[in-house]
């Protein structure tokens, strides 16, 4: 499998991190690398999502295999009754949790492509010299040290195609950039809107000619993800999401998040998982 081909890029771990040699003005000019990190996933169905935790909260109870989610439902309800209650699918409790879930009927069970965009000084790529790199790393840099950092989900079709080209113009040439097409996350910085539109497109004319099937598939990771902040809203009654929680991150905190998809979210640097 050769990989995805991103004009102008050099594909560092093909269908997965895309690399590119620029420059920036930061305290001076400085030699820098663009990023562009893809990958997809699709949202579970209400039913999925509520038998992940009804799983979570029935092996918190006994001795079932030790996982994050167990545990963090364990930390959040502490209480073995109301957990044994959430195990048993208490239709009370099962009602609360359903209406804890973060997400539009509309969203649920469908599929999105994730582009992460960041420009980071080669210096702080070079801290990671010596050490194994994979793609977990430019994610972590990407959320921690890049300039023009932004981010985009768009909806795919059932059968994983994008949209028409008509319905992503009529998009990007209204701002239309919170529906269920297509959000934009550029740290409310309207002056990416350019850049974004350009970089999209060239990463959509990639796609089409290559095979977003090859990308990789976060599903699960965004499963675990969407049932904790699930179980959090249901514990807290409207919690504010972090965008930047990222795998491996179990402490649940959450401060500034923008919508629910949490679109430029990135993988523990130090996980291969």
């Amino acid at each position: 499998m050769n990989g995805l081909i991103i004009p102008g890029f050099h594909a560092r771990f093909p269908n997965d991190t895309y690399l590119r040699k620029v420059s920036i003005n930061a305290n001076g000019q400085t030699s820098a690398t663009q990023i562009i990190q893809l990958d997809k996933y699709c949202v579970p169905t209400r039913e999925e999502l509520l038998e992940l935790i009804r799983t979570a909260a029935e092996e918190s109870i006994g001795d079932g295999k030790v996982h994050s989610l167990r545990k963090y439902i364990t930390k959040l309800i502490p209480n073995l009754e109301e957990r044994t209650r959430i195990a048993q699918m208490d239709n009370v409790l099962v009602d609360r949790i359903r209406l804890s879930i973060p997400y539009s009927y509309q969203d649920l069970g469908k599929s999105y492509l994730r582009i992460c965009h960041g420009i980071v000084p080669n210096r702080e790529i070079e801290e990671f010299d010596g050490q194994e790199i994979f793609p977990g790393v430019f994610a972590w840099l990407i959320g921690e040290k890049s300039y023009n950092r932004w981010a985009t989900l768009t909806r795919l079709e059932d059968d994983l195609f994008l949209p028409t080209d008509s319905e992503i113009q009529f998009a990007f040439d209204n701002r239309i950039f919170n529906s269920s097409l297509l959000m934009v996350d550029c740290d409310r910085n309207p002056f990416l809107y350019p850049e974004i539109e350009k970089m999209s497109r060239r990463v959509y004319v990639a796609l089409r000619l290559g095979n977003i099937e090859d990308l990789e598939d976060v599903s699960d990771w965004f499963a675990e993800k969407l049932a904790r902040k699930t179980i959090r809203f249901y514990v807290q009654d409207g919690d504010v999401f972090s965008m930047f929680d990222y795998k491996g991150n179990d402490t649940g905190d959450c401060d500034k998040g923008t919508n629910v998809h949490g679109i430029v979210d990135y993988k523990n640097p130090f996980s291969r998982n």
